[in-house]
């Protein structure tokens, strides 16, 4: 039987359904999907009321789950799923539009169905803050919070270095870095970053915890907002120390951003990020209750009265990053010697220096310098990069079913150079990530090899079935993946269209740091290609 409340819902959507227009949820609106608790609700309503009154306008969205499932929603309108971290599902506010916001069709259904009005994406009003309360899940390996640029109008550069490198060494992909939304071929898709995410370790610094504790963050491009919400949560006895701003700058690099609400506009997106808890995110757990429920309230506030003098942030700025002493890069030596006694053990040829049999991951912020303000300079997708971490990604690697690859590389939990780290499978078609091998499952898996330093290294198996006759020898002492009917089987490689393995590696957050490893001193993985008995 439905609630009052429940049918109240239905009426309100369907009054909005019948009026073709966009309005606006109130503070109060029981237009919620996700179950905020009591105490995160009163707060976020306190504020809210508390900015009304004093002439603000106030608007309410809700948060939503991105997982893998959900990758046909991201593939029929982006045709990629953006190389999704399957550790780490995806949350994202929902947000309704402004009454004079002009939303993309383009980009509508981003992460899926939403409520009539709201969508993932949105532009800012140069007056506008966005403000997040909610309490913070339990433990894990990584919790952060980030808004990217998501598409503008314009095309790509040609004659970039980036474009160059891709066509050149990596053609497969160059559609994956060069493309316009395809529903809107008059704007370039860049999920470029615009600074440093906000995450726990930040957030633990600043108000002495973070995890399972009640925070605020503010996302906005004008500093009098930020100042104007952070008084109101003090009021409401949220003490400063309490709240965390993502500033949107005026500038990434040289390239000045579009902040407005109209059809040119740049168009943004938030995402947090959850990944590894500590509680193992069982169907019972903690940490999978909160991912059920988001305990979060989204709040879109701006003041469009002629006496707001708007003060824009500077350009964006990252913070320097480092990586271990002695750097993480002095094993290279050793990685090669690994991959021999790889190749010596199956008794097939392979010169880790020389051949295509042994490639290195590409490092994608040292080869394609992969931050905001070089994307959007070229015009290239940046695949919604983080400063918290180093990544790597292979070439398309076909999976017939006498072909086996082995990935062997530095674990950064092991080096020094890494809080945690997952190896990720992903379809080259699609880019959904659909499992991840975590640096847990990794250690020790190069055990097995008399090599130097082998405890820092990992050896991990792929095939599409690892129980063929014959693998069992010569795997032996490490872990065999058999991605089985995950990846349809792909018979003709050049087709681009066809599906084939794609791994990635990413190394989160230096210990003691507050960023990830510095890229240049973390050291590739390199995959290395056998063949079957």
């Amino acid at each position: 039987m439905k609630t009052p409340r429940t049918i109240l819902v239905l009426v309100h959507l369907a009054l909005l359904a019948l009026v073709g227009g966009v309005a606006p949820a109130a503070a109060t609106s029981p237009t919620t999907q996700n179950k905020v608790p009591g105490w995160v609700e009163s707060k976020a309503r306190r504020v809210a009321n508390d900015l009304r009154q004093r002439g603000f306008e106030v608007a309410r969205g809700y948060f939503t789950l991105y997982t893998e499932a959900d990758c046909p929603y991201s593939y029929e309108v982006l045709r990629s799923c953006l190389g999704n971290n399957p550790a780490a599902p995806y949350v994202l506010p929902v947000v309704p539009a402004w009454p004079d916001e002009w939303v993309d069709p383009g980009t509508a259904g981003i992460v899926g169905p939403t409520l009539p009005g709201h969508q993932a994406s949105y532009r800012l009003d140069p007056r506008e803050a966005l403000v997040v309360i909610g309490e913070l899940p339990p433990p894990a390996a990584y919790f952060g919070l980030q808004t990217y640029l998501l598409s503008r109008p314009g095309t790509w550069s040609v004659t970039s270095a980036q474009y160059a490198f891709v066509r050149d060494r990596v053609p497969a992909l160059l559609n994956t870095f060069f493309t316009t939304l395809p529903k809107n071929a008059d704007r370039v898709q860049l999920f470029a970053d615009l600074g440093d995410p906000v995450n726990h370790v930040v957030i633990e610094r600043g108000s002495g915890a973070a995890w399972d504790q009640v925070r605020s963050f503010v996302i906005t491009p004008d500093q009098t907002m930020d100042a104007a919400v952070r008084q109101a949560l003090l009021r409401t006895g949220v003490p400063d120390r309490q709240v965390f701003t993502e500033p949107i700058p005026s500038r990434l690099g040289d390239t000045p951003l579009a902040v407005g609400l109209g059809e040119e506009s740049d168009d943004f997106l938030t995402v947090l990020r959850y990944a590894m808890p500590v509680d193992g995110g069982g169907d019972a757990s903690d940490s999978t209750r909160w991912r059920e429920n988001l305990p979060l309230v989204v709040l879109r506030v701006r003041d469009t009265r002629p006496s707001h003098q708007a003060l824009p942030y500077p350009a964006a700025s990252f913070e320097p990053r480092s990586g271990t002493t002695p750097p993480e890069t002095i094993l290279s030596t050793d990685l090669v010697t690994l991959a021999e006694a790889v190749c010596s053990r199956w008794g097939q040829p392979c010169d880790p220096v020389a051949t295509p049999r042994v490639s290195p991951l590409l490092n994608l912020r040292t080869a394609l310098s992969l931050t905001g303000p070089e994307c959007v300079k070229v015009g290239m997708n940046c695949l919604a990069p983080t400063e918290d971490t180093a990544y790597f990604m292979s070439a398309r690697l076909p999976l017939p079913e006498d072909r086996v690859y082995a990935v062997v590389g530095a674990l950064g939990t092991r080096t020094g150079n890494a809080t945690y780290v997952g190896l990720g499978l992903n379809s080259s078609v699609t880019q959904l990530g659909f499992d991840n091998v975590d640096d847990k499952a990794l250690a020790g898996t190069a055990d097995a090899y008399e090599v130097p330093n082998r405890d820092r290294f990992f050896v991990q198996y792929f095939a599409r079935d690892c129980s063929r006759a014959g693998l069992d020898s010569l795997t032996a002492g490490s872990p065999c993946y058999s991605v089985g009917d995950q990846l349809p089987v792909c018979t003709d490689p050049s087709d681009l269209t066809c599906s084939m393995l794609v791994l990635s590696v990413r190394n989160y957050l230096l210990p003691g740091s507050q960023r990830g490893p510095a890229p240049g001193l973390t050291l590739s993985p390199r995959v290395i290609t056998l063949q079957a008995p």
